[in-house]
C-alpha cells in the first residue's frame, strides 16, 4: 500500500495504491522480485509535493519519501 501526505501534521492522508489499484492516472507501481515495489509519477506537477509512504500487508509503514518538486 501507498499513500499520500501533503498535510504537515498528517490531516490529510490520500491512498494511491492499495490491493493493486492505483488511484491517480499519472502513478503507477513497478514490481520487482515479489515483495518489492516502486511506485513511479510521470508528468510530475507542483501538486505532487509530499510525504509518500510504503507499507507492508500488515500495515506496518516500510519507507517514507519526502517528495518536494520545485519548479517547472
Amino acid at each position: 500500500m501507498w499513500t499520500y501526505d501533503t498535510g504537515d501534521d498528517g490531516s490529510y492522508v490520500h491512498y494511491v495504491y492499495w490491493n493493486f489499484n492505483v488511484d491517480k492516472p499519472r502513478l503507477s507501481v513497478k514490481t520487482a522480485g515479489g515483495n518489492s515495489h516502486s511506485l513511479l509519477i510521470s508528468d510530475v506537477q507542483l501538486n505532487d509535493s509530499g510525504l509518500y509512504n510504503c507499507y507492508d500487508g500488515k500495515g506496518l509503514r516500510k519507507v517514507g519519501y519526502q517528495l518536494f518538486v520545485n519548479g517547472m
